[in-house]
């Protein structure tokens, strides 16, 4: 049985058939300073994605080389947390872009 703990440990936490996937947000959270960021190659930007307008998919890259397109191909998203790279018309896309909390 596992025990309960008032703690996560989210490399421990996460189940090991996604441990291999590079999704820092399995790693950080939205609340990490910079300085532990900078552990992870982690800068400004949580959450890269973008939302079709068309087909309605909404497509996240995860990683700096984590090229994603929605299932029309109007709209593709790439990079991470550096900057956020779109591919496509900017009037078929909506942007979703989250920043972590101590950036100002």
């Amino acid at each position: 049985m596992k025990e309960k703990r008032e703690w996560t440990n989210e490399i421990y936490d996460t189940p090991p058939e996604k441990r291999w996937i590079r999704d820092y947000l399995y790693l950080l959270s939205k609340w990490v300073t910079q300085e532990a960021r900078e552990k992870f190659h982690a800068w400004d930007i949580f959450i890269n994605g973008a939302v079709c307008v068309h087909c309605k998919d909404f497509i996240r890259s995860m990683n700096g080389h984590d090229f994603k397109t929605c299932s029309c191909g109007k709209v593709s998203v790439d990079w991470w947390s550096w900057y956020a790279r779109r591919v496509g018309n900017p009037k078929d896309y909506i942007d979703v872009i989250e920043y972590f909390t101590d950036i100002k």
